[in-house]
């Protein structure tokens, strides 16, 4: 399979920047045609109308205010001022929550407090919305704009969704601070400084210093202990994992600012900077559900009888482009919409903030099962993270490889691989399919001539 990686390469490529440009032609024509239809317009839309009456019942007319920042001037029957309404994309356009943008319909009241925030075009699941998204929004009602929105402070964040709670008060905080040279609140509004997630920062370095760390000494032990470590701290506590959404946001543009969003960055791009070097780090060593699967796995090594993932090799090189065909799919469909979070599909996100459709839940529970018998089942097949991290380390500078010689030719590296990434053509050439290789080291450490190690290829 090595030889296609080149064309899937290309193709995925092609594919991806046909759907940004087609998705960036579109946007420019509407934009063009609703300028050019609503130029002179200064009365509120029926469907605005309609969402601004729900957050202010009282509203008569409601004039829209295009001079400056479009925002709406809301009036009772008595034509006495009600408040101000805006959409967060209109304020704060380049702020996203895990893998798309949440727009929100804000309102202030003349009083100086905030209305009832309602949610337009959401891409989240409906249970999700109804269930958390919500009721995390009622938390802001009736909240004097005066008062600094933190999170965990003043607002309970959503459970194990960090970052899309953070997403909403990051909106909020920045539309009402750029907002506040209105002049009808100036007085009222205090810019607020969005706290900047350190800790968070530095923990993640950690974990990715600990995975390139582990790769280049080769010790089982401590590799579990960075697997387990981003189990914990990425997947339990922060929910912030690596998905196709991030990947749809890169080849569409519309990259969130790094003020709100230090962590989307540091995850998306130390996990791509890491492939070309040392291979599939974030696969081996740091993803959550990665590391769910393979302690499934390895609980139930015992209750086994004998190996079982015995899909033959000719099937396996073919159902190993399924991942590829998914990515494709996924990451296209969230560039064309204009909403990356369509492409997240993986059950991890689930898994670890245990929101999901019904169909999520039993995709869930099926990998879950497979993975106990087949090892890393999702990752090997259906991730399409992966399959994108592998196009980029196909060429990786590091990998395992013959460090010293003679080799006895015992082929027990092949025999235990648990990806069939290993292939012995004589005893002097090994070829190992770096993306399919996610480092675990077995054939290192199980290697009965202390042969193979890691380190980097070409040396000698």
């Amino acid at each position: 399979m090595k030889k296609q990686y080149p064309i899937l390469s290309f193709i995925i490529l092609l594919c991806f920047l046909a759907s940004s440009f087609l998705y960036h032609g579109i946007q420019a024509a509407d934009q063009a045609s609703e300028g050019t239809l609503s130029k002179n317009v200064d009365i509120a839309q029926a469907g605005q109308q309609k969402q601004i009456r729900e957050i202010f019942p009282q509203a008569h007319s409601i004039h829209i205010n295009r001079k400056d920042r479009i925002h709406y001037i809301i009036y009772d029957k008595q034509s006495m001022f009600l408040g101000i309404a805006f959409y967060t994309k209109d304020i704060a356009p380049d702020i996203y929550g895990y893998g798309g943008h949440v727009n929100l319909l804000v309102g202030i009241t003349a009083q100086g407090t905030l209305t009832s925030i309602k949610l337009i075009n959401h891409l989240e699941t409906p249970a999700y919305v109804e269930g958390k998204l919500l009721p995390f929004l009622q938390q802001f009602s009736g909240r004097s704009i005066q008062d600094k929105i933190v999170l965990d402070q003043n607002v309970n964040a959503i459970t194990h969704a960090t970052v899309s709670s953070t997403a909403v008060v990051n909106a909020l905080n920045q539309s009402i601070a750029k907002m506040s040279t209105l002049r009808v609140v100036q007085e009222k509004l205090i810019p607020p400084r969005s706290s900047f997630p350190a800790k968070d920062i530095i923990l993640t370095l950690l974990l990715f210093m600990l995975a390139i760390i582990s790769v280049l000494t080769s010790q089982p032990i401590l590799r579990w202990f960075t697997l387990l470590s981003s189990l914990l701290y990425l997947g339990i506590l922060k929910g912030s994992m690596i998905s196709a959404s991030n990947i749809a946001v890169l080849f569409s543009g519309r990259w969130p600012l790094f003020q709100t969003n230090p962590h989307w960055y540091l995850l998306t791009f130390f996990s791509i900077l890491c492939a070309p070097y040392f291979g599939m780090v974030f696969c081996g060593y740091l993803c959550p559900f990665a590391g769910t699967q393979e302690i499934l796995h390895a609980l139930t090594k015992k209750i086994r009888k004998q190996r079982t993932d015995t899909i033959s090799p000719a099937i396996e090189n073919k159902a190993r482009f399924i991942k590829y065909a998914v990515l494709m799919i996924a990451v296209s469909a969230g560039i064309l919409t204009g909403h990356p979070n369509i492409a997240i599909i993986e059950p991890f996100i689930t898994l670890f903030t245990f929101n999901g459709s019904h169909a999520a839940w039993i995709l869930l529970g099926l990998m879950l099962l497979l993975s106990m018998i087949y090892y890393r089942f999702w990752c090997r097949f259906f991730c399409p993270v992966g399959a994108f991290l592998g196009l980029i380390a196909q060429k990786s500078l590091w990998g395992i490889t013959l460090k010293k010689y003679p080799c006895s030719y015992c082929l027990k590296c092949e025999q235990i691989c648990p990806t069939r990434a290993i292939n012995f053509q004589n005893k002097d050439h090994l070829r190992v399919d770096t993306p399919e290789c996610v480092l675990c080291l077995e054939c290192v450490n199980n290697c009965p001539d202390r042969t193979l190690g890691v380190r980097r290829y070409g040396k000698k």
